[in-house]
């Protein structure tokens, strides 16, 4: 039966393939909820982090996070969306969105069937926009310590690459590939209060394993009171085969505060 669940969903992929909002792999992670781990409903996370310098050093730096989850009984919706801006001395470089949808069904209590799709966008890698459509398995390993949790994720995605040319005036560089979308999650509550997230992507492509993308992800989220909590990441990207001009690796450091709502 057609129902308003359907209808959201509906427009969330509406949204996705049709408006051009949005290379890198993104975390979603950190607030992912898995079917029947939390109580029935919507919830949703906003994430600020704002820096900057000025005098001798003029630097200033935005990036804004906002989630939406919806938990069920057996199965879960997710929608993520993020924006980040920077410019040293007066000159942009950071310039980067992403957009994230992703279904959850829940097979049994330790395995899940997903369903994803995202647009991203990175001015400073030549991204002009990224879109993909995929899905795969999710493991959750047994472990007897409440504390630890691991997970562990296999599929497969077909992805549409728009570069920007190397020459002003010249086409823009369409790129196809099917890649490998594998990722290991190990999640560690230290107390109710401190919880530290760790992930790792590998996404080869799968007619030649030599392209292939990296990710580590390291997380630790602070819980200041119910609401609101204090959040220190690190993030460090290879490609091995990015576009010319593109550097193989970048490394990320982010502080901010994420509210839930």
């Amino acid at each position: 039966m057609f129902s308003i669940k359907c209808l959201i969903r509906l427009c969330l992929f509406s949204l996705l393939f049709f408006h051009h909002f949005a290379s890198a792999i993104v975390n979603i992670e950190s607030k992912r909820a898995d079917p029947g781990a939390q109580e029935e409903g919507f919830e949703g996370f906003v994430n600020v982090d704002i820096s900057g310098d000025n005098g001798n050093t003029k630097e200033s730096d935005l990036a804004l996070s906002v989630q939406l989850n919806w938990a069920g009984k057996n199965d879960s919706d997710l929608l993520m969306l993020n924006y980040a801006y920077g410019e040293t001395a007066n000159v942009k470089d950071t310039d980067q969105s992403f957009l994230h949808y992703r279904h959850v069904w829940l097979a049994r209590e330790t395995v899940s069937y997903e369903a994803f799709t995202q647009l991203e966008t990175n001015e400073f890698t030549r991204l002009k926009l990224r879109s993909l459509l995929g899905g795969g398995i999710r493991l959750k390993l047994d472990l007897p310590n409440q504390q630890h949790s691991v997970y562990l994720g296999v599929g497969l995605f077909r992805s549409r690459e728009d570069l920007d040319p190397l020459i002003s005036g010249g086409a823009v560089i369409e790129d196809y590939a099917t890649r490998l979308n594998s990722y290991l999650v190990y999640r560690y509550h230290l107390n109710e209060h401190v919880r530290l997230l760790n992930m790792l992507y590998y996404q080869p492509d799968v007619s030649e394993f030599g392209d292939y993308r990296l990710l580590e992800q390291l997380a630790i989220k602070v819980a200041l009171n119910k609401s609101l909590s204090l959040t220190v990441s690190v993030d460090v990207a290879h490609d091995s085969r990015p576009p010319e001009n593109v550097e193989t690796t970048d490394t990320s450091y982010r502080t901010g505060f994420e509210y839930r709502f």
